[in-house]
């Protein structure tokens, strides 16, 4: 099963050194925005990349914060 990985953006980089084994790209989209939905309460402009073992970019999740009212 191939391995992909999660760095998330905000500024810098935070990189994702394990990874996740998925069955495929569609897998790991769906992941990507799991992870997005997460941070979604943190209240700040993220993204959330899906990145494959070559190394290729396979998603982008832009998270943006959300205002009150």
């Amino acid at each position: 099963m191939p391995r992909f990985y999660f760095p998330i953006i905000d500024g810098t980089k935070l990189e994702d050194p394990v990874g996740v084994e998925l069955p495929n790209t569609d897998g790991a989209r769906q992941h990507a925005e799991n992870i997005a939905r997460h941070l979604l309460h943190l209240g700040k402009d993220r993204n959330v990349l899906a990145i494959g073992e070559d190394g290729e970019e396979v998603h982008h999740v832009p998270v943006k914060k959300v205002e009150p009212g």
